[in-house]
């Protein structure tokens, strides 16, 4: 990737406040006309998709050379990095302990021991508190050297005891990280293939000593964390939810018994509850709604990261709660919380993922298909289809090109479904791995379109319904469609219509 589409999707990843703070800084020196730095970023903030043509002709109207632009971008780059440095080093602890750092390496160089020392006992505690043991070996080397040069050789031993206990802890901590990665690549493994050799690597890595003991609490925050996170994987790929929500609310518990992790991680901390709630949703169906209002008033707990924490629970309370309405068929209670969905969509979108917000907006087409709202419906199926790539959910992509057809059917638009068939049958037939029931949908739709009388579409409608019924009865894996869109719940409608 070059160095300006880098610099572009920098600056659009950027908050509002960020940016503010980042344009002020640039232009401190030029207050009465903007900078060729400040005329750069504004450039690139205010395109919707970078283009660097943009980008030279902004250049040639303010009257400046495009000979120098690659160093231009170089140099905002290395500008907005040092901005967005200074303006969260008082809310992240981490800038704070590195810039630390090199304020006593400053100091040492300068040969202002006593002040370097000082620099590093304010920071030791704190680095301390959230376990950053390569930091505090930095900082007990550097504390040795000063000591060594004072002459103060007793103390300066105890630094190197403490770099050798640091060394120990972080081994200890990077024995549970290998051992949580490792659980992640076998979880993607068995999402894959689901093979018997595959469970019984599975169990046999469960065996490991370090995971055979209880939950180690002796140790630090960071070992009990990553243990947390291993069975929070085995538990899901095992399919056993009690035990999985138990293991989500550890670790919630977890932060809570360490506050300086909670408030440097709010997001993980956030994560957590998000899991919790996923979970609840299928363990518990009648305490669902209270577990919503629940989750929401989350986001009167966090001062960092606020507008992602709040954009978090929006995307994914609003999903989970839509998906509840369709699991359970109650299309009228789903549909009032549309409204609020759409205008949250629109205040969070620079915060919520692409993939979150397609399947949130095929969530609202298919709560509009089964109100009879197929207008709005196809309204909102057009956007998942031409405001998002094929490849980013391929299966919601399918089957929003199938479930269009199947609403301009419901209103009679059968002029246009030979042609909408054409093109839901590329992009199935592009995407390779699909559904059975993607097939027959298609096959059905199109002989509805040529039937010429009521009795001739009945009897279609009930021979496609039994396809898709004997279907899923001789293939369990197919009846994961009906979960994107219930072709039989649509079919029975069309029976009692």
């Amino acid at each position: 990737m070059k160095k300006g589409e880098q610099l572009y999707q920098l600056i659009k990843a950027l908050t509002a406040a960020e940016k503010k703070h980042i344009r002020i800084n640039i232009n401190k020196f030029h207050p009465k006309k903007t900078s060729k730095n400040a005329l750069l970023f504004d450039s690139l903030n205010q395109q919707g998709k970078y283009s660097p043509e943009v980008v030279k002709e902004t250049y040639k109207t303010a009257g400046y050379s495009v000979d120098f632009l690659s160093a231009d971008r170089n140099q905002l780059y290395d500008l907005v990095l040092t901005n967005l440095s200074d303006f969260h080093k008082k809310k992240t602890i981490e800038i704070q302990l590195n810039e630390g750092y090199q304020n006593a390496i400053m100091l040492f160089e300068k040969k202002l021991f006593q002040q370097a020392l000082s620099q590093i006992n304010r920071i030791i505690p704190i680095a301390r508190q959230l376990e950053s043991y390569a930091i505090l070996i930095n900082f007990y080397h550097l504390q040795q050297r000063i000591l060594k040069v004072q002459n103060r050789l007793q103390e300066a031993i105890k630094s190197i005891q403490q770099q050798n206990l640091l060394w120990e802890a972080q081994k200890r901590v990077n024995n549970y990280i290998e051992l949580h990665y490792q659980s992640i690549a076998l979880r993607i493994e068995l999402a894959k293939v689901r093979s018997s050799e595959n469970v019984q690597r599975l169990e046999e890595f469960m065996q490991d000593p370090l995971l055979k003991i209880d939950l180690p609490t002796h140790l630090g925050f960071l070992e009990q964390f990553h243990y947390l996170e291993i069975y929070c994987n085995y538990y899901f790929i095992k399919d056993n939810k009690e035990l999985e929500l138990k293991s989500n609310q550890a670790l919630v518990n977890l932060y809570n018994q360490h506050p300086i992790f909670k408030k440097n991680e709010p997001l993980n901390y956030l994560v957590f509850h998000t899991r919790m709630l996923a979970i609840q949703r299928n363990l518990n169906p009648s305490g669902f709604l209270s577990a919503l209002t629940v989750y929401r008033a989350l986001s009167k707990e966090f001062q960092k990261q606020k507008k992602q924490a709040e954009s978090i629970i929006f995307i994914f309370s609003y999903n989970y709660e839509l998906d509840f309405y369709i699991q359970h068929q109650y299309w009228k209670e789903g549909e009032k919380v549309v409204p609020i969905m759409l205008k949250g969509l629109k205040k969070h979108q620079a915060f919520i993922e692409a993939q979150l917000q397609i399947t949130a907006y095929y969530r609202i087409a298919y709560l509009y298909f089964f109100n009879a709202q197929y207008a709005l419906a196809i309204d909102i199926l057009d956007k998942v289809i031409n405001d998002f790539p094929s490849n980013l959910r391929p299966d919601v992509y399918s089957f929003s090109l199938i479930v269009r057809i199947i609403a301009h059917y419901e209103m009679g638009n059968i002029r246009l479904i030979p042609y909408l068939i054409k093109t839901a049958a590329y992009h199935i037939k592009k995407r390779g791995l699909l559904f059975q029931t993607e097939k027959i949908a298609l096959l059905y739709l199109k002989r509805l379109s040529k039937a010429n009388t009521p009795e001739k579409s009945t009897s279609i409608l009930h021979e496609f319904e039994a396809d898709i019924q004997n279907l899923i009865k001789n293939n369990p894996f197919e009846a994961r469609s009906l979960q994107i869109f219930d072709f039989l719940t649509w079919l029975d409608a069309k029976k009692t219509a």
